[in-house]
C-alpha cells in the first residue's frame, strides 16, 4: 500500500493529465466562432457530441445502475427459491425507480433550460453551454472519484483507470468544446471554460482519498 503523500501525488497528478490532455488536443481543432464558415464542421462535431452523450447514457451509465441489483437477484434466488415472486416484485419496482430517475433528469434539465432563458434573456452564451458546464462539472467530479478510488487500491489499478478515462475523456472534452462554441463562445472562452472544469475532477479525487479516514461504508461507496 503506498504512503499518504505518494497516494495523494499521484492521484492528483493522473487528474491533472486527464484534464490537460484532451485540452491541449482543442488546439487542433479550426473553429474560432460561430460562424458561418464553420458551420459545416461544428455541425459535424456537434453530431458526434450526441452520440457520444447518449452512447454514454445507453450503453454505460444505465446498464451500471441496473447491474448491481441483477447481481443481488441471482444471488437471491440461488439461496431461496420461495423468495422468487417478492424478488421478482423488487426487480420491477427497482427498474421503475431507475427509469423514473433517467426521466427526471430530463425534465430536470427541460425546466432549468427554461428558467435560466427566462432570468437571462439574450446573453453571448446560450443557456444550453451552461447547462453544458453544469454536466461536464459534475461528470469530472465523479470521473475524481474514480480515479482516487483506484489508486486507494494499488498503483496499477490507478494507471489502467486513467488510461480508460483519458481514452474516455477525450471524445467527450471535444463534444463539449463544440457545444460551447456553438452556444456563442469564442474558441479561447470554450477552452478556458472546459479548463475550468478541472476543479471539478480535483474535488472529486479529494473526496475519495478522504473518504479512506471516514470509514469503512464511505470507502464501499466510493
Amino acid at each position: 500500500k503506498m504512503e499518504p503523500v505518494q497516494l495523494w501525488t499521484y492521484a492528483i497528478c493522473a487528474t491533472l493529465l486527464i484534464s490537460a490532455a484532451p485540452f491541449f488536443i482543442l488546439f487542433l481543432i479550426p473553429v474560432q466562432s460561430n460562424s458561418s464558415q464553420h458551420q459545416s464542421l461544428l455541425k459535424l462535431l456537434l453530431s458526434f457530441a450526441s452520440g457520444g452523450l447518449l452512447g454514454d447514457a445507453f450503453l454505460h451509465l444505465i446498464p451500471h445502475a441496473l447491474e448491481p441489483h441483477s447481481l443481488h437477484e441471482a444471488h437471491e434466488e440461488s439461496h431461496d427459491l420461495h423468495g422468487h415472486g417478492h424478488s421478482h416484485g423488487h426487480s420491477h419496482s427497482q427498474m421503475m425507480s431507475i427509469g423514473l430517475w433517467v426521466l427526471a433528469g430530463i425534465i430536470a434539465f427541460l425546466v432549468v433550460e427554461k428558467f435560466v432563458r427566462h432570468l437571462k434573456g439574450q446573453s453571448e452564451m446560450t443557456v444550453s453551454g451552461y447547462l453544458n458546464l453544469a454536466a461536464d462539472f459534475t461528470h469530472n467530479f465523479t470521473d475524481g472519484l474514480a480515479i482516487g478510488a483506484s489508486f486507494l487500491v494499488n498503483s496499477s489499478v490507478g494507471i489502467v483507470t486513467t488510461i480508460t478515462i483519458l481514452l474516455h475523456e477525450v471524445p467527450h472534452e471535444i463534444g463539449d468544446f463544440a457545444i460551447l462554441v456553438q452556444s456563442g463562445c469564442t474558441k479561447k472562452k470554450a477552452m478556458m471554460l472546459q479548463l475550468s472544469t478541472v476543479l471539478g475532477a480535483l474535488a472529486g479525487t479529494s473526496c475519495s482519498l478522504l473518504a479512506e479516514g471516514i470509514g469503512e461504508a464511505a470507502t464501499l461507496w466510493i
